[in-house]
């Protein structure tokens, strides 16, 4: 569970809270995040939850698991059929968040609209214009800048969903690469 810090008061509540579109305008209990929130929320993100952590041991590149854990749409095809972690697994879960964070939509929407079109979820992704994809809200009022920020966290989290985790970046250039698009500020 991820609480967000915004204004820098934990009280404001779960990330999910604010994150996700409701079906009902009226149902939504917390002001929307501008997306310059969203794009902090990646630089100062806290792990809170550690009942799935484990240690890969020193000099080696992934431990293997006797188990699965985590959210269906979150983890990597590679933990799924090999129970490999390895610092690319928590990338490809990354890239996961960060689709959300720009649609506002939970991945197993997502995944399941892109079934119903006949697609996998990253090639439906990639044949959609960014305004089809990200919210609305993101956008509008933002100008090219915006655009170019969003449209470059978009190319990013769909490079740290890449099937292969050789193509995958690591988290230290996960870091990085946020800071750079972070940079783009319009």
């Amino acid at each position: 569970m991820l609480r967000i810090a915004a204004n820098g008061s934990a009280a404001n509540g779960l990330l999910g809270d604010r994150l996700y579109v409701s079906g009902h305008d009226d149902e939504q209990q917390h002001e929307p995040m501008t997306w310059q929130s969203k794009l902090k929320i990646n630089d100062v993100a806290k792990l809170t939850k550690f009942s799935l952590s484990i240690s890969i041991p020193k000099g080696e590149t992934h431990a293997v698991v006797d188990y699965l854990g985590g959210t269906a749409e979150f983890i990597c095809p590679n933990y799924f059929s090999t129970f490999h972690v390895m610092e690319k697994v928590d990338v490809y879960s990354f890239g996961s968040f960060l689709l959300e964070l720009l649609t506002g939509r939970r991945l197993g929407h997502l995944a399941q609209t892109a079934k119903d079109e006949g697609a996998d979820l990253v090639e439906n992704i990639k044949n959609l214009a960014i305004n089809e994809i990200v919210k609305p809200a993101i956008l509008a009022g933002g100008g090219a800048g915006v655009e170019q920020q969003v449209q470059a966290v978009l190319q990013f989290a769909l490079i740290c969903r890449e099937q292969d985790p050789e193509i995958r970046p690591n988290m230290i250039d996960v870091t990085k690469e946020l800071r750079n698009i972070e940079r783009f500020i319009p």
